[in-house]
């Protein structure tokens, strides 16, 4: 080999042997390049999946740089953390698992739906895992379950075959502060540039303004009200004051108005409901919704605008009852889920119980959903009714179900107590997901122009149909309201557009965040009402002031200061006030919460049990099909249902089993697993094979 061929082939070992030590350096998990390096994948990786292009991700480090970096940032503080681990290699494996399982998981979240992944929505995710199966198929159901139950399994075999390793204290301390230096450098900068911001009025804008670490990063810290620099009882003191000693004097009332009659007040939050007519250049067979249509003529409407667009359901409903504004709180925050499972306040229902009201929840949806279960007795409701307590509930194809089913739960109510009642009901028939391949049934309304997309028109073909069923439940209720003798006044709205609202190429005319309401009375009320745009926030003051109701301060609050240009920024400080200061609106005191709230509205009792051949028959009242037979206040039994007043169970050894039976009782149990109720036990004496036990 001649000189000139030995040399170049001496640098050619020299190059791989460089490249060689630069890619051990790289890879060795005690080595902060590796950590650098990988923060820079990871976090255009997780961009990418959140934007659901890798296109998407350029353009939002070309267009936002600082943005991007701090998101950089925060990915590499949140993996450095590795080096204190003794199976290092292990350690930085988990880290990057959560940064891409997150990525994943907003990817999944916003093909169903508009709103990106937040801190809660992974604290509820139990509590909501029962509607997965409306957005995936079982196969992709399972396809996740089997890749988490990889990972974990992976996870688990590097944790036991890493090597040990030295804790790296120096090397973290060296590479973790000035790592969190430089984030706060850069998010000041990135504030000071307007690439960055804390305040989200449209979450999913936010994401992609601001990117997925560092939006979800701030839904994790970022809860409550903030406290307002001059909050003391001078402030609280000024805002009460100017409340007018007369409260007719207030702009929702009257000086000329009847005595208040104690009306029934009956609220009814309609799943992902709007005026489809609002579509732009799209026409139908015929107006799907006629009976809202002619009601918003009739009576007092307008534009409702809500906190959220496809999904979110709880901070409409949050508004609503408290007139607490969800803008005010942490970024992403539902407080329904947070600051309302540890506290009570002023809500419509607390103000309508202090007036002498009986108050009552009704969803026809499970009720552990959002914890509502948990979180209405905090509210002021003495009841709930949810779907475990509807006998014998339809389900349209997608499995939510029917709104007409509402109508006889709300009259039952109303007819079941001699005071006036509050009822607040929340729909689910609009629930998506709106699939890709529905085939129109005789006699639907189907679109006839204006959009192109066939899958587009599928989603609207079968929401149509949806909300035009919801209509006649609509009609249905209006219609009984008007025929009852009792004064009542209804008010329907919708809780947010649907997901669908967004797909390319369809336009509506109004805002993203805004539905319709209408407020309808089957009497003359003492103030009267026009049409005007309301905020989720301001409707129950607008309602108690309709009928003459001055009961608490948020109520009163809204009616004094709806027009003072201070409005918003005194709301949060009385938000502030209630929920996280010292309740000086109420002079320290706290609402109590209604820990005795009945959960149904009609008794489930057990009146007799028998045996019959291998079978244990309970017979009693109200039963559901989610009631399930427990033995001696503990073993659950596989129950059938039969029918209202009978369930079934299987005895494989019945005379043993009944040796050991002292109990029977009936629980309510969600899909979920979680118990709602139980009834009394029932105790049981059993000399024979057959008899009739006795309470």
């Amino acid at each position: 080999m001649n000189q000139n061929a030995i040399s170049s082939h001496r640098r050619g070992n020299g190059v791989l042997r460089h490249l060689s030590s630069a890619w051990r350096i790289l890879c060795d998990a005690d080595r902060l390049p590796l950590y650098f390096a990988l923060a820079a994948l990871l976090t255009f990786l997780v961009e990418s999946l959140s934007r659901r292009s890798p296109f998407d991700a350029v353009i939002f480090l070309i267009e936002s740089p600082l943005a991007y970096l701090a998101n950089y940032g925060i990915i590499l503080c949140t993996i450095l953390p590795a080096l204190l681990f003794r199976k290092r290699l292990a350690g930085l494996a988990l880290c990057t698992t959560v940064w891409v399982a997150l990525g994943i998981a907003q990817c999944i979240v916003l093909l169903s739906r508009v709103t990106p992944l937040t801190a809660v929505d992974v604290a509820i995710a139990l509590s909501v895992i029962t509607i997965i199966s409306a957005y995936l198929t079982p196969f992709q159901i399972i396809l996740i379950v089997l890749l988490l139950l990889g990972i974990i399994a992976a996870l688990i075999v590097l944790f036991v075959r890493a090597r040990k390793s030295p804790l790296q204290w120096k090397r973290f301390l060296a590479g973790f502060l000035p790592s969190v230096a430089g984030v706060a450098i850069v998010i000041a900068m990135g504030f000071a540039s307007g690439q960055l911001s804390d305040h989200f009025p449209n979450l999913a804008n936010a994401y992609n303004d601001y990117g997925f670490p560092y939006c979800f990063g701030l839904s994790v810290f970022d809860k409550g009200v903030d406290r307002p620099p001059e909050y003391g009882e001078e402030l609280i003191t000024n805002i009460l004051g100017e409340f007018p000693d007369d409260p007719e004097k207030l702009p929702a009332g009257s000086d000329n108005s009847p005595t208040p009659r104690n009306p029934n007040v009956i609220f009814v939050q309609l799943e992902s409901f709007f005026d489809v007519k609002y579509m732009e250049g799209v026409t139908f067979s015929e107006d799907p919704i006629p009976t809202f249509t002619r009601l918003k003529e009739q009576y007092p409407s307008g534009l409702f605008t809500v906190p959220v667009i496809g999904a979110g359901t709880v901070n409409t409903e949050f508004e609503v009852l408290t007139g607490m504004r969800v803008a005010d709180f942490g970024a992403g925050e539902y407080p329904l889920r947070s600051i309302m499972t540890k506290t009570t306040c002023e809500t419509l229902a607390y103000n309508l119980l202090a007036s002498g009201y009986r108050t009552h929840a009704i969803h026809n949806h499970e009720g552990s959903f959002y914890l509502r279960n948990e979180v209405y007795k905090n509210l002021g409701f003495e009841s709930f009714t949810s779907i475990e307590y509807f006998i014998d509930p339809t389900f349209n194809e997608n499995g939510w179900a029917h709104d007409t089913l509402l109508t006889n739960e709300i009259l039952y109510l109303l007819n079941s107590t001699e005071e006036s009642d509050f009822v607040y009901t929340v729909s689910v028939q609009g629930h998506g997901k709106y699939p890709d391949d529905y085939v129109p049934a005789d006699g639907d309304v189907l679109i006839t122009g204006g959009l192109e997309d066939e899958a587009v028109i599928s989603h609207y073909n079968y929401f149509i149909n949806q909300i035009h069923q919801m209509d006649q439940f609509i009609s249905e209720l209006y219609e009984a309201v008007m025929a009852l003798e009792e004064d009542t006044v209804l008010v329907f709205y919708g809780d947010h557009l649907p997901s669908i609202a967004c797909d390319e190429g369809v336009s509506i005319s109004t805002s993203d965040f805004q539905t319709e309401y209408i407020i309808i009375s089957n009497y003359e009320t003492p103030a009267e009402l026009g049409d005007e745009d309301l905020f989720a926030y301001q409707l129950f003051p607008t309602v108690l002031g309709a009928i003459g109701n001055d009961e608490g301060v948020m109520n009163l609050f809204h009616r004094t200061y709806r027009n003072d240009p201070e409005y918003l920024t005194l709301l949060a400080a009385l938000e502030y006030d209630v929920l996280y200061g010292k309740r000086m609106a109420y002079n320290g005191m706290t609402y109590p919460s209604m820990t005795n709230m009945v959960m149904g509205s009609r008794p489930i009792t057990i009146l007799n049990c028998y045996v019959e051949g291998q079978y244990l028959y309970v017979k009693g009242t109200n039963f559901t099909a989610y009631s399930v037979v427990t033995f001696n206040g503990k073993s659950e039994q596989e129950t059938e249902y039969l029918d209202h007043s009978t369930l079934r169970v299987l005895l494989r050894n019945p005379e043993k089993e009944m040796e050991k039976l002292s109990s029977v009782t009936v629980r309510q149990i969600s899909d979920t697993n979680e118990r709602l109720s139980e009834t009394l036990p029932f105790v049981t004496y059993f000399p024979t094979p057959r008899s009739v036990l006795r309470p």
